[in-house]
């Protein structure tokens, strides 16, 4: 935002320089506000369908290990 004290105390243009000034002021101001809450960008399909076959593939794996294990216990009890 602009200080109201140095708007006040400049000195009158044209009032065209003026609008012209405010307004590319003004895009940039959005601009900036649009880039720091701009939406993450969106993810790679492919990608998280690759990662998610590889977290299932370590889930299978895990449940093995763990049946595995409990049949162990079932022996030593």
């Amino acid at each position: 935002p602009l200080d109201p004290d140095w708007v006040a105390e400049r000195p009158a243009g044209d009032g065209v320089d003026d609008a012209r000034c405010t307004g590319a002021f003004m895009v940039w101001w959005a601009g900036q506000r649009a880039a720091k809450i701009a939406p993450p960008a969106q993810p790679d399909l492919a990608a998280v369908i690759a990662e998610r076959d590889q977290l299932r593939g370590q889930v299978q794996l895990l449940q093995g290990q763990l049946a595995t294990a409990q049949a162990q216990i079932g022996v030593l009890q």
